[in-house]
């Protein structure tokens, strides 16, 4: 194996879950921290047999440094987990330096994840419906639900913006139910006014598809309000299916 940068007086703990921190001494610092956090990822990213087969191991490092960015463990803990989600946030797989704007954008995501729980909750949301059009015959061949978040203080939010902190925080499996109950009760009310029912597509986080079995959750929603399943597709960035 690979010889590591100088790891003399090192100190390696584990916090907890998948999560452990590398205390390392002398000089170099910046330079000496981002070496072996650059060599630990190639280390790892050796793929090795386990029971038969092959895996490969992905890591995310966050660096802080003394006393730059905090004079106590605590705080530099702190600011290294802090460098840590950001590079989770971007795809994972690499490091950061913490700087200073980290600390305030880590204390906006946290706002905002606490008032998308109550945004949930309380049903801030409103629903939207764009129509899609046949290039041919020129006609409404469907429609897209589209969420949108009414906050009370900051007006409309972006869903560029509240979206990925409602897929990192698990806010996206009761955000995306109230969306499906909704476009059930609409498809319902439409079907009692004798309406010509159309497609309605919804844009399901591709993380859904692990923590559901999808057709069976939209059939399970949409019984109470005997809306009709057929006229509900599923789009997400991985696939697009209808339910029938």
């Amino acid at each position: 194996m690979t010889k590591l940068v100088d790891l003399d007086g090192a100190c390696f703990a584990r916090m907890g879950g998948d999560e452990f921190v590398l205390l390392l001494y002398g000089a170099g610092k910046a330079a000496k921290a981002t070496a072996v956090a650059t060599e630990m990822m190639g280390l790892l990213q050796e793929p090795f047999l386990l029971e038969g087969y092959e895996i490969v191991v992905r890591a995310s490092f966050g660096i802080a440094l003394y006393p730059e960015h905090g004079e106590s463990g605590e705080g530099l803990l702190k600011n290294a987990d802090t460098a840590l989600y950001r590079v989770k946030a971007e795809g994972g797989n690499g490091w950061k330096l913490f700087d200073e704007s980290m600390g305030s954008n880590m204390l906006h995501k946290i706002r905002m994840t606490g008032d998308l729980r109550r945004a949930v909750e309380e049903q801030q949301f409103r629903l939207l419906y764009q129509p899609q059009m046949d290039s041919i015959t020129g006609k409404i061949a469907g429609m897209e639900a589209l969420v949108r978040w009414m906050h009370p203080e900051l007006g409309l939010i972006s869903p560029g913006e509240f979206i990925p902190i409602a897929e990192e925080s698990g806010l996206i499996i009761p955000m995306t139910e109230w969306v499906l109950r909704e476009v059930c009760r609409q498809l319902r009310a439409w079907q009692d006014e004798g309406l010509p029912l159309l497609p309605v597509a919804e844009n399901f986080s591709a993380g859904l598809f692990v923590h559901r079995p999808v057709v069976q959750w939209i059939e399970q929603i949409a019984e109470p309000f005997g809306a009709d399943v057929r006229h509900i597709e599923v789009e997400s960035r991985l696939l697009l299916f209808a339910s029938s």
